[in-house]
């Protein structure tokens, strides 16, 4: 599995929100030559290259804390937040479900 750098990104800009354009342009500028790439991990240059679906996106990837999460929940209309696991993929864990109870 590839992993990008967006994680670093929001850390180095304190900001939980990294543009994927900007993911993109900080993947280009890790790895000019992308046949390089290839020769060198093994990976297809078709996977490599679907990084190139963020051009000119104006999505963004939020990375947030779970304290910068909690800090947005309403506690006037919720309570018990718990972080709950999102499933088995490799990345489950630092991907968890936070549940609320209404009150």
């Amino acid at each position: 599995m590839m992993r990008l750098p967006a994680t670093p990104l929001a850390c180095e800009s304190r900001d939980p929100n990294v543009p994927v354009q900007h993911i993109l342009d900080t993947f280009n500028a890790m790895f000019p030559d992308r046949s390089d790439l290839v020769r060198r991990t093994g990976w297809q240059r078709g996977h490599i290259d679907t990084i190139d679906f963020y051009d000119g996106s104006t999505a963004r990837y939020s990375f947030s804390s779970r304290d910068q999460l909690l800090d947005v929940v309403p506690a006037a209309h919720f309570t018990g937040p718990r972080f709950l696991p999102s499933g088995h993929y490799e990345l489950a864990e630092g991907c968890p479900l936070l549940a609320l109870r209404r009150i």
